[in-house]
Formats: structure tokens, sequence, C-alpha cells
């Protein structure tokens, strides 16, 4: 059973492949608040690019189906880290209250996590 500072380690992770991700889509696609189309990952080419590239990739995936089963936590989620909005600002936007947003930010991260932690367990069993 994971330790609560190896959860706690994890869900940071989350977050910065969360950021890396908002960068990736800012660089890729800035006039685009929906996702981009496949192709454009086919576009980036070698080193940081490509693993960039990759990770966003991934990411888009997982938001994909966090977008359809909980549109909210999505929004919170592209409020905070695309748009770069504090929570404040971000339940501001949302017109919801600042502990609701931050529920909804969280609960979208912890999507993420079991999502992540789903693709990482089926791959060492196939």
């Amino acid at each position: 059973m994971p330790t609560i500072q190896k959860q706690r380690d994890e869900l940071d992770d989350v977050r910065v492949r969360l950021e890396g991700w908002a960068m990736w889509l800012q660089a890729t696609c800035e006039s685009n608040l929906d996702f981009p189309r496949k192709t454009v990952f086919a576009i980036a080419t070698g080193g940081v690019q490509e693993y960039a590239s990759i990770e966003g990739a991934e990411i888009e995936e997982i938001l994909v189906h966090l977008k359809r089963e909980i549109p909210n936590a999505f929004k919170a989620l592209k409020q905070y880290y695309y748009f770069g909005c504090s929570e404040r600002t971000g339940a501001n936007q949302l017109a919801l209250s600042r502990n609701k947003f931050t529920d909804l930010k969280l609960q979208g991260e912890s999507f993420v996590f079991t999502y992540l932690a789903m693709v990482k367990k089926f791959k060492k069993i196939a």
C-alpha cells in the first residue's frame, strides 16, 4: 500500500505533467482553445520537442476523457493550467465558489492520476 508521501509525490508529478501539457498546447495551437488534431503531433520531430509532443498527446487523451466524463473538472483544469488562473480567478471565471473550484481541480487531477496509474498497470501486464 502506497504511503501518503508517495501519493503526494505522484500527484505532484501529475501537476507537473499538466503544466507541461498547458505549455505544449500554448506552443502548438495558441489560437485553438480546443484540443489540436492528432496530425499536429506528427509535425514535431527530434529531442525535447518530440518528448513534449508525446507527453502532450498522452495528457490530451486523458483530458478528452475527463471532458466527457466530468466537464466541470476539465474546465477547472483548463482555467488553472492552460490560462494560468489562480483558484480565485478560475472560480470567478466559472461562476463557482473558490472551494467548489478547488474541489473540481483536485477531482480533475485525481482523474488524470488514476488514468495514468491504470495505463502503467496495464503496460506491466502486457
